[in-house]
């Protein structure tokens, strides 16, 4: 069971943001990463 999706992206981002002064491109970049490896999961979750 993933929970990700329950997450409030809007307000994780801000305080990724705000820490580390990433840009909002960079948090973009990231996000996307993150899709796949959560897709990932998502799938390898699946397969039992």
């Amino acid at each position: 069971m993933c929970s990700i999706h329950h997450l409030d992206t809007a307000k994780l981002e801000k305080v990724f943001a705000g820490r580390k002064g990433y840009s909002i491109k960079e948090i973009d970049e990231m996000r996307e990463r993150a899709k796949f490896i959560i897709m990932d999961i998502i799938n390898e979750d699946n397969m039992y």
